[in-house]
């Protein structure tokens, strides 16, 4: 299998540590792209900076604690996979991301800059806005998130040789504790912030 052969060759491990980092900075890209439009448009109430980084900070955090998480969890069930063979098969789960987080980011970045300002939009743009690239990309890349959802799942059943039940019993547990990391980070973030918006 694909999963297996990856995560047991040393010489994927490089590569995968370059996924995790471009998944990283291509879902912080679609960030700055917003932020750029944002700015440019001059709306009222925009985030700073300083936002964006955190949100870059906490996405990089989530893309490595759910490696962290299934990790642990498949050692508590039974797995006997390093966390170095878990971290190059599933960073290899995040190309679809990559491309859908890329998509996303270049439509958004493209169609903003190339309408005119909101003070000469016809009344209609709300259902204009509602059809456009960067609205429609929201959709489009439900897909790839949801393969790489489908490879998250193949990769932690092959290298750890697992049941389906154990498969699905670690993902789950591990998107818990990462949506719980997640609330914890957004928490612990969102007090300092609101200093730099003043």
């Amino acid at each position: 299998m694909a999963f297996e052969k990856i995560s047991q060759n040393p010489n994927y491990f490089r590569l995968s540590i370059i996924l995790f980092i471009v998944a990283c900075f291509s879902s912080f890209f679609a960030e700055i792209s917003e932020l750029f439009f944002q700015t440019s448009h001059g709306f009222r109430g925009t985030p700073n900076l300083a936002f964006h980084v955190v949100n870059f900070g906490g996405i990089v955090l989530n893309n490595f604690l759910i490696i962290l998480f299934v990790f642990f969890i498949g050692r508590k069930l039974g797995g006997s996979t390093s966390f170095r063979q878990i971290f190059t098969s599933m960073s290899f789960c995040l190309i679809p991301v990559i491309i859908g987080t890329m998509i996303l980011a270049l439509s958004t970045f493209f169609y903003f800059f190339s309408i005119p300002s909101y003070d000469t939009l016809s009344p209609s743009y709300a259902s204009t806005f509602m059809l456009s690239p960067p609205m429609l990309s929201n959709f489009i890349i439900i897909p790839f998130f949801v393969w790489s959802l489908i490879l998250y799942f193949k990769s932690i059943k092959i290298t750890n040789n697992f049941t389906n039940f154990k498969t699905i019993l670690t993902l789950g547990l591990a998107f818990l504790l990462m949506y719980l990391e997640s609330m914890f980070y957004d928490l612990t973030t969102s007090i300092p912030l609101q200093f730099l918006y003043h």
